[in-house]
């Protein structure tokens, strides 16, 4: 199993026990100024492939800047998104 498959299969995972907000790496594609890029809870909980960006690793509300709408998690993976 290759690493997007990996990714692919745990995001999917992850994001189907709906049970956390889900944290990823930095990806060099987006400057996020040294914030943490995440899934907020409530869009794990509605299906929405939104990453955001966070100050703080403990703040991950649906309200902090979006960073990317994907429309899949296979596009999350192709896009450079690594769980932290």
């Amino acid at each position: 199993m290759d690493d997007k498959e990996y990714q692919l299969k745990t995001l999917d995972q992850v994001f189907m026990s709906g049970a956390y907000p889900i944290v990823f790496k930095n990806n060099p594609k987006y400057d996020l100024g040294g914030n943490t890029p995440y899934i907020a809870l409530s869009d794990v909980i509605d299906l929405n492939y939104i990453i955001r960006a966070s100050k703080s690793y403990d703040d991950k509300s649906d309200q902090n800047k979006i960073i990317v709408k994907c429309s899949s998690l296979k596009e999350i993976v192709e896009d450079g998104w690594r769980l932290d």
